[in-house]
């Protein structure tokens, strides 16, 4: 090699020693220990799914040699015991509060998830849920419950017991009692129990069915219509259709005699006036007048009945009660003097939204003079009262179950021109009076 070479290779030479030493200093660093308490995290591809050795955790942010041995990049953060911890790399969620115990008094209120009824027996939820009203879990599935329960569980104030008000609604589903004690009736007007008594029902029967007619629903029904609200089952329009097929059949004969009456009763609805139906002398003569024909039919094909069938005549009257609830008036009578007078409410159906003021006859085989009263039977069980679902002018009362329990006779639309399938709405009875 020439002098000249040797000048200009060597320089060249000793760069290359020197960039060589550099990069081997660089992959001492890249190699340092990983995994150990104090060491950085291996990386991925150094010891995949293994950042630090047993009983340690990576935690905190490596901040010297951090470069992975293995690839590309750096640790992120370094080995420490499990009992301790350098700041975590990524703050937890914080913990979901712990449920408190629901139910009792004084406690949250269950939430609807999580069971139901919402408080125990012989107590109440009232609005408004304060400190811990977490919703805990469904004792059934194991599940958490999200969200927070919005009522306290309390014992209902004394109520029901002459003088004092009416036990609402919601005491009623708790407590599965009437509004007020036996032997005595609610006062619409005033918001107490008073006295049962003749004379007492008939001057409360004329004051509620003037006020209906006058367009104005008393305020102790209101609450009833929400709760009404709550239990309106579908009925598919093929099973209704079989259902009442089936029930209608083997009590064709009355149908012609249904038809008769219900023409009568609807051209003069004199069944419904206040004079008429707020006066039992009155009412009795005008429903023995009506049965006289009646009754021959029914026990010439139902021979082995012993009287106690009955027969309910039935007014809409939503236009009482406001968009989307109906409302009317019902009499039902056996044939062995048993008559009841009642004004019912529940949730108006697409097929009874336009009826207005619509006059039923229904006939019902097998029920008590009591099933007309409370929760259960009801009038409006679709379509007005009872559910139409023939258009051939035979109607099919349902309960909110689905069990048919009547036939009648009543202007509301058949079940073929309806869009929807049968909805079976519960309705709640009040009693205005009754023989029995």
């Amino acid at each position: 090699m020439t002098d000249s070479l040797r000048r200009w290779f060597m320089p060249l030479a000793t760069a290359i020693a020197l960039m060589a030493g550099t990069l081997a200093g660089t992959a001492a660093l890249a190699a340092s220990d990983c995994g150990g308490k104090g060491e950085r995290a291996c990386c991925a591809l150094e010891r995949p799914g293994k950042p630090c050795n047993s009983g340690l955790k990576e935690s905190g942010t490596c901040k010297k040699n951090c470069a992975c041995g293995t690839g590309p990049g750096s640790s992120i953060g370094i080995c420490v015991s499990k009992d301790n911890d350098d700041g975590p790399m990524i703050p937890p969620l914080p913990a979901p509060p712990k449920a408190s115990a629901c139910g009792a008094a004084g406690q949250r209120a269950c939430c609807a998830l999580e069971r139901l009824p919402s408080c125990n027996a012989g107590l109440v939820e009232k609005a408004g849920c304060s400190g811990n009203c977490a919703c805990g879990v469904n004792a059934t599935t194991g599940l958490d419950v999200p969200g927070d329960a919005s009522g306290t569980c309390a014992r209902p104030a004394s109520c029901g017991a002459k003088g004092e008000r009416p036990c609402t609604l919601d005491v009623q589903i708790a407590l599965g009692r009437k509004s007020c004690n036996a032997g005595l009736a609610e006062d619409f007007a005033a918001r107490r129990c008073v006295d049962d008594s003749a004379a007492f029902r008939e001057a409360q029967c004329h004051a509620v069915v003037g006020a209906m007619q006058a367009g104005t629903l008393p305020d102790a029904f209101k609450p009833f219509i929400d709760e009404a609200a709550k239990h309106t089952p579908k009925l598919p329009r093929p099973e209704a259709l079989a259902k009442a097929t089936a029930y209608v059949k083997p009590l064709a004969p009355i149908v012609p005699e249904l038809q008769r009456i219900y023409t009568e009763v609807a051209k003069s609805k004199d069944l419904f006036r206040p004079e008429t139906l707020c006066s039992p002398s009155r009412l009795q003569a005008r429903l023995k007048e009506l049965s006289a024909r009646l009754e021959p039919v029914v026990r010439s094909f139902l021979p082995t009945y012993s009287g106690h069938f009955h027969m309910a005549y039935t007014l809409n009257a939503s236009v009482a009660a406001g968009p989307g609830i109906q409302a009317g008036y019902a009499l039902a009578t056996d044939y062995a003097g048993g008559t009841g007078v009642y004004v019912y409410l529940g949730p108006a159906l697409v097929a009874n939204a336009s009826l207005g003021d619509s006059v039923g006859v229904q006939f019902y085989p097998q029920v008590t003079l009591a099933s007309f009263e409370g929760w259960g039977l009801g009038f409006g069980v679709s379509a007005g009262p009872p559910t139409k679902v023939f258009s051939g002018g035979v109607d099919v009362a349902f309960t909110d179950r689905g069990t048919p329990v009547g036939i009648g006779v009543s202007a509301a639309v058949g079940l073929g021109a309806l869009p929807v399938d049968v909805g079976v709405s519960a309705t709640h009875a009040w009693k205005l009076w009754s023989t029995k």
